[in-house]
């Protein structure tokens, strides 16, 4: 095998790390040079050209030290935005509420604020096309797609907790003139403002952007694993739906569905599912470990799940809006006077309670694990968080290890599974590492309540 050219090193340290989060930003900065294939477990992986001078894919890669930090971005994109946060990043406005205006919230996850969005992207005359994830007839159960018009971005409504990537869509941007507007998770957003900064034309075709919150990516197993549960092995599945609404429960109790290829639909509680708790980590790429945005920092406007005790029992879910432009506010605003959304101001405060699960595992969890491999003296990308142990107590840096050993069993174990055509290898598998967390959890229950009483008295 032919050596890689020299700048090549930091994007073949990010692929061989593991680091790499199949965005495709590379093969899109470089499709001659750079080709993607997708794993077994659906994420998508470059195969980089010997000898090829990689210098610009290196540098739009979400996850190469040669790339601009989020903070090093925002400062170009949103110079006057009021406000900045260490958590929340630059912005103008906060708000928590819903649309008002029907079939978006009834159709959303959460508050229908990201179709509505779209759609008014398009109504304003702010974008021709929107850029967003719907499903797919490849061989994957999503993909970015465009559309043109309302009934399409209407149809794209809801998470998909799934891999996706880029190049396509860029390449179908540089080749078709207009105004596009893109939706997505804080990787894909990295991705696409580093292809601005190196390619004008795309810079200019992108007019509006909308983050989503986002605690972790899954693999395309999340979906198989979920749809074997309720009879549908990986093999025959055509489709799923993972937030299904249901009536009479809290926001955070929704449903999940699957579709065969034989047309059969099957949905349960999510509640009822193994490995749907989030904070396992299960199917979680090894990229989101090394990953500190947590609201879409690069977004135009950011909107993710209120998870407060004042809006989590409304089953129709609520939403937290970032706005970062004078135009992503004055869009909100002008809609707010009209009837048709229903917020209200939400502190910085709150909107990181919001999250507060989040924010802790990609700020205290993520110096912890930069510090191990510091440690080990391996190569890891460069954070805005500084490694550290020390100040993390002995309980906390136990749950933080524990995910991520649950975490990368995940992959290996649901492959054997498969390989085998036996779901319940899986759970078993599952279940010492679980036995360990719920372990750690109890202590740091306890722990804290001890902490309390001392302060009571």
């Amino acid at each position: 095998m032919h050596p890689l050219s020299p700048h090549t090193v930091d994007l073949q340290r990010v692929i061989t790390g593991d680091y790499c989060i199949g965005c495709g930003a590379c093969a899109a900065q470089q499709p001659d040079s750079i080709r993607l294939t997708r794993s077994e477990n659906g994420l998508y992986r470059p195969e980089l050209t010997p000898d090829a001078d990689l210098t610009s894919a290196n540098r739009v890669c979400p996850f190469s030290a040669a790339s601009q930090n989020e903070d090093e971005l925002a400062q170009t994109l949103f110079a006057d935005a009021p406000y900045q946060s260490d958590t929340l990043g630059r912005y103008r406005d906060i708000w928590a509420g819903h649309v008002a205006e029907p079939p978006y919230r009834a159709n959303g996850s959460s508050g229908g604020m990201g179709s509505w969005l779209l759609a008014e992207a398009l109504q304003q005359g702010v974008a021709d096309h929107v850029i967003h994830v719907r499903a797919a007839q490849d061989g994957a159960l999503f993909a970015y797609t465009i559309s043109s018009d309302v009934a399409g971005v209407q149809s794209g409504a809801k998470s998909r907790y799934y891999p996706i990537e880029l190049s396509q869509i860029i390449a179908h941007v540089r080749a078709n003139p207009g105004r596009y507007a893109f939706v997505g998770i804080p990787c894909m957003l990295k991705a696409l403002r580093n292809i601005c900064a190196e390619d004008a034309q795309v810079a200019e075709r992108i007019t509006f952007t909308v983050g989503l919150f986002c605690g972790h990516m899954k693999t395309a197993d999340f979906a198989g694993s979920l749809a074997w549960q309720l009879g549908i092995a990986p093999q025959n599945l055509a489709a799923v739906d993972f937030r299904r609404k249901l009536e009479d429960r809290a926001a955070s109790s929704y449903g999940f569905s699957a579709t065969a290829l034989s047309g059969e639909t099957v949905e349960a509680p999510m509640s009822d599912l193994f490995g749907r708790e989030w904070g396992l980590g299960f199917f979680k790429p090894n990229a989101c470990e090394f990953c500190d945005d947590v609201v879409g920092e690069l977004s135009d406007i950011s909107i993710g799940d209120a998870w407060l005790p004042k809006y989590v029992n409304d089953a129709q879910g609520t939403n937290v809006i970032i706005a970062r432009t004078s135009r992503a506010s004055d869009l909100i605003a002008a809609a707010q006077r009209n009837g048709r959304l229903s917020l209200e101001p939400l502190s910085a405060k709150d909107a990181y309670e919001s999250q507060a699960g989040g924010f802790r595992y990609r700020r205290e969890g993520l110096a912890l694990r930069l510090w191990l491999k510091d440690r080990a003296r391996l190569w890891r990308p460069k954070k805005r968080v500084t490694p550290r142990h020390f100040q993390i107590n002995l309980i906390r840096r136990q749950i933080y290890q524990t995910r991520a050993e649950i975490s990368a069993l995940s992959h290996r174990a649901f492959a054997l599974a498969k390989a085998r055509n036996d779901f319940a290898l899986f759970p078993a598998q599952m279940a010492a590492p679980i036995a360990k967390y719920r372990k750690w959890q109890r202590a740091e229950y306890y722990w804290n309540r001890i902490k309390e009483k001392l302060r009571i008295s």
